[in-house]
């Protein structure tokens, strides 16, 4: 059986505007309704990913399409769980404080990339300059989540409803796919800086005790480490008694970092 046929695009004169229309015709191929995929061809289709992984897929699944199906279902459910997190959580995580901790780059931060990565390349001996209590990477890859986040939602929307057009669909699924794979791509980098760095060892098992030791502290997170020693300082000539959390102390010397 033959799907019925549909009107082409018009207006496609280069081939850039062929590519699209071809995304755009897949995609909405692939989510039509079974019945109406069935089409009969004379040689068989070109695979588009390993056999292993396509077995593995419709073993679970059952078939290509119902993992589709899941997908646009848990995409769906993603953004609905970021909609309530933007709305209700804004003054708490979105706050100019947070924002600015986790994504604002000062100068010393600028200097940690490139020092970082003359080190990286064996060019510089350099220290690092003081982090607070995230390192200038972890910013950057904020920063990049930040972004593609709202590109990933719009474009799966698009591909998953077929709105308002296959030009704009096939738009939408050059983005979607660029955009995750940036993504995925600074995943990628994190969790190596993070596991398999020894002097970065502590901030990947920190992830899941929720504690850092001192020392690792003053020697990457410098900022952030006066910044405790200050407060502490502070709660402790107001209140009587040991501060919570730990037993005061000065603490070394103020210096640069110097690890890795």
């Amino acid at each position: 059986m033959r799907a019925p046929s549909r009107e082409p695009v018009t207006g496609v004169t280069g081939p850039l505007d062929r590519m699209v229309e071809r995304f755009a015709e897949t995609v909405e191929r692939r989510a039509l309704p079974p019945r109406r995929t069935f089409e009969a061809r004379s040689t068989p289709p070109r695979p588009r990913a390993p056999r292993s992984y396509v077995s593995i897929v419709e073993g679970v699944f059952g078939s290509r399409a119902s993992m589709l199906q899941f997908h646009v279902a848990l995409g769906v459910a993603w953004i609905l769980v970021f909609l309530v997190y933007g709305i209700f959580g804004v003054r708490t995580y979105l706050s100019q404080e947070v924002l600015h901790k986790e994504i604002a780059l000062d100068r010393d931060d600028w200097r940690w990339l490139v020092v970082r990565t003359l080190r990286i390349l064996g060019r510089s001996d350099e220290p690092l300059p003081p982090q607070g209590i995230y390192n200038a990477g972890q910013k950057l890859f904020a920063v990049v989540i930040y972004a593609m986040i709202p590109v990933v939602m719009l474009t799966g929307l698009v591909m998953a409803f077929r709105m308002p057009s296959p030009v704009v669909v096939g738009w939408a699924v050059v983005l979607h796919f660029a955009s995750v794979g940036v993504v995925v791509s600074g995943l990628m980098v994190h969790v190596y800086m993070g596991a398999v760095f020894p002097e970065e060892k502590p901030a990947f098992f920190s992830m899941i005790t929720g504690n850092v030791h001192e020392l690792f502290a003053y020697s990457h997170h410098f900022k952030w480490w006066r910044e405790v020693r200050l407060a502490e300082r502070e709660w402790a000539g107001t209140h009587e008694g040991p501060v919570p959390g730990g037993e005061e102390s000065g603490g070394p010397e103020p210096k640069a970092s110097t690890a890795g």
